[in-house]
């Protein structure tokens, strides 16, 4: 990522962190602190995707619907942390939703923010593990995140092969067989659905490319291509 990226990425997450209160100077190494946290976990080694690109684009994604939401601040909290713990292991990558939910839980606790707050962006992130709203949340909150996190099924067929491409290199240790059959099924999950964005805005702006992405990504895979 270049620095002119990394700049928005830090006046992003200083922004935010300002809106919420957490002005005093005595907090300024914990933001600071916060954000390293971050930064240091979207560049662990194992991501092609789940990176600080990938963050950045569903934040500016973001930038387009946060006024659908109820709480545009814990949304906006939970695409920070939504892929925090990202393991790819059959064994632990069970627990990413909920540890990755519960680190949010406690860097909204050291910033300061109320624990009301806090278990607010721990139930978005949680509801992110099967993208399906849950009735605990926020209703138009959870639909919002889910489909900021899945607007990349809609970006154009080169891009979209791209992150495709990523998401193998992260799954480099699975037989391709076996990633293949994986693969295309959850993709497949997707289509299965009525449809696959849950909010208007998301679905006219998406859906019909991402529809055809996801057509042609599992022919690709059930083929062997």
């Amino acid at each position: 990522m270049d620095g002119t990226k990394s700049e928005e990425l830090y006046s992003r997450w200083a922004g935010l962190c300002s809106v919420l209160g957490v002005l005093e100077k005595k907090a300024r190494n914990k933001i600071n602190e916060i954000f390293d946290r971050l930064v240091a976990a979207y560049c662990e080694p194992h991501r092609k995707y789940h990176t600080l690109e990938h963050i950045l684009h569903c934040l500016r994604v973001f930038d387009g619907a946060r006024d659908l939401t109820e709480n545009q601040n814990a949304v906006e909290m939970a695409i920070w942390f939504h892929d925090f713990v990202y393991n790819t292991s059959e064994e632990r990558a069970k627990f990413n939703e909920a540890l990755s939910s519960a680190k949010a839980y406690s860097a909204a606790r050291e910033l300061g923010l109320s624990h009301i707050f806090g278990k607010e962006i721990l139930c978005l992130i949680l509801a992110t593990k099967f993208h399906e709203p849950i009735k605990v949340c926020k209703p138009m909150d959870i639909k919002v995140l889910i489909d900021v996190d899945l607007s990349s099924l809609g970006k154009a067929w080169s891009e979209f092969q791209k992150d495709s491409r990523a998401v193998r290199e992260e799954y480099g240790h699975v037989p391709e067989a076996v990633f293949r059959e994986k693969r295309a099924e959850i993709l497949q999950g997707f289509l299965s659905r009525p449809r696959i964005y849950f909010t208007d805005y998301f679905y006219e702006k998406y859906e019909k490319v991402a529809q055809e992405n996801l057509k042609r990504a599992v022919e690709e895979l059930k083929a062997g291509a």
